[in-house]
């Protein structure tokens, strides 16, 4: 099975593609960053999508070491 659809398979039913029925064409997860991004205040735009962007990939790193664990 090629490695994204393996991750698709583990990630398809998360909160990242919860409009999502099928596999995307070129991503496995659709995570929204920054709802409404302050174009006006990019300093605190650039704060915010590094923290979101950690908070994010970290509940990502967390779901896949579960499925990992589980599979092994």
């Amino acid at each position: 099975m090629p490695v994204q659809k393996e991750y698709w398979n583990w990630l398809k039913s998360t909160k990242w593609n919860k409009k999502n029925s099928e596999m995307l064409q070129y991503s496995i997860i659709e995570a929204v960053i920054i709802n409404k991004p302050d174009f006006n205040n990019l300093k605190l735009l650039s704060e915010n999508i590094q923290k979101n962007m950690i908070q994010v990939t970290d509940e990502i790193i967390a779901l896949l070491q579960v499925q990992a664990s589980s599979t092994a």
